[in-house]
């Protein structure tokens, strides 16, 4: 789930290199991250994702003041919930991302995409999401 502002750009970098995924996640562009809500959060759970990435801007990048900070707190908040529900909460993960950082989202990606590979035998779907 990236931001429109520097995450979307940073995926779109990626694809311009090369960059595919295997697992084909689901992005969902925010207009910032800050407006992202604990309860669409679970509702991507409940939806049947078995995970979601939410990609905002780095600190101090942010066009709308803080709203990659406010999103740190709500996902490590809905992380408690899932727990609570059982759910690990690493299934739900957080990055704060520069423009120019198509490798970086690779990488970020890449290793939020290893887990469910280690832990599952089907395919999952997986959202992206960003902020800014």
């Amino acid at each position: 789930m990236p931001c429109k502002w520097h995450p979307l750009t940073a995926m779109e970098n990626a694809a311009k290199d090369g960059f595919t995924c295997d697992a084909g996640p689901t992005v969902i562009p925010v207009k910032c991250t800050g407006l992202v809500k604990v309860s669409f959060l679970l509702k991507l759970f409940a939806k049947g994702f078995d995970g979601v990435l939410v990609l905002g801007c780095e600190e101090g990048d942010c066009h709308y003041y803080n709203g990659s900070q406010r999103c740190g707190e709500i996902v490590k908040e809905t992380q408690e919930i899932l727990e609570i529900a059982g759910v690990p909460g690493k299934r739900l993960g957080f990055h704060m991302i520069s423009e120019s950082g198509g490798k970086e989202y690779k990488r970020v990606l890449g290793n939020f995409l290893k887990q469910f590979k280690k832990t599952t035998r089907r395919r999952k779907r997986v959202a992206s999401r960003g902020r800014r």
